[in-house]
């Protein structure tokens, strides 16, 4: 988790300095103040990665004065070990990136993050996290997911050298199903824990036939007032769904990555 925050010379003021609880952490206000700013810092402080890629790094204001200071993003992270690790990443004008000391980062555990967007970010110590500089297979830095991409798959590479990184919502609920290897049992339960009352609980269905052009079963939300294909359930209901995807998808794909891997899985989680 980050246990604090400092940030010179960049985003909405120059100055921005923050300390956070060890378990729940709300931050509220009007439009415009900086609330995603603060938390796509957080994600870098966690991962070293940009939320939704590259083309999402911070950069300076382009009118900031000329300074003996750089920007920089100070934070202190506690890590698997339990103890905080303080660090520093600073940018620099002539090579228009940001640098940070060269040694093995915190491991942070599995960071979630969902997106102002409708998209999310998932960061796997199983899967993302540097191990040494001898490794023959390269790791993506961490998974990012347009909203699309969520529902329906992701992928990367192309040709016979493409992989295939997620099955999407809408083929990985029937599959779950199929297998009975628990993961629908726990989509579930997430979804029990989002549902507004516990009079109206939200409840996984099975999939149907919605079109003849898609081949793919839809699942369905059981509704107080019927059986509805999740492909037409309202906005916020589809971005609570999603929510609940996100999370037993990257928990599940963590287990699996971890057992393969003859390593135990994280005991931390951090939500964004």
């Amino acid at each position: 988790m980050v246990s604090s925050l400092k940030l010179h010379g960049i985003g909405p003021v120059p100055q921005f300095s923050a300390k956070f609880g060890e378990r729940l952490n709300l931050v509220t206000g009007d439009n415009g103040l900086g609330k995603t700013f603060l938390l796509d810092a957080c994600w870098y402080a966690l991962t070293r990665t940009w939320a939704g890629g590259d083309e999402h790094a911070f950069y300076p204001p382009p009118d900031a004065p000329a300074s003996d200071t750089p920007p920089s993003i100070d934070y202190s992270i506690i890590g698997k070990n339990g103890k905080p690790s303080s660090n520093q990443s600073t940018y620099q004008y002539r090579e228009q990136k940001w640098t940070f000391k060269a040694a093995r980062p915190p491991m942070p555990g599995l960071v979630i993050y969902a997106r102002i967007d409708g998209g999310f970010s998932i960061w796997d110590p199983a899967r993302n996290y540097w191990h040494d500089n001898n490794e023959t297979t390269e790791r993506p830095s961490a998974y990012h997911f347009s909203n699309a991409q969520v529902w329906n798959g992701l992928e990367a590479g192309e040709g016979g050298k493409k992989d295939y990184l997620c099955n999407g919502l809408i083929r990985d609920v029937d599959l779950w199903f199929a297998k009975k290897n628990g993961a629908i049992s726990l989509l579930q339960k997430v979804l029990e824990e989002l549902s507004s009352t516990e009079n109206e609980k939200l409840k996984i269905g099975k999939s149907v036939r919605v079109r003849t052009r898609d081949v793919r079963d839809t699942p369905t939300l059981e509704m107080p007032y019927g059986v509805v294909p999740v492909s037409q359930i309202a906005a916020g209901m589809r971005r609570v769904l999603s929510l609940a995807y996100m999370l037993v998808w990257a928990w599940e794909e963590h287990k699996q990555a971890a057992s393969t891997q003859k390593e135990n899985p994280t005991d931390k989680i951090v939500l964004l």
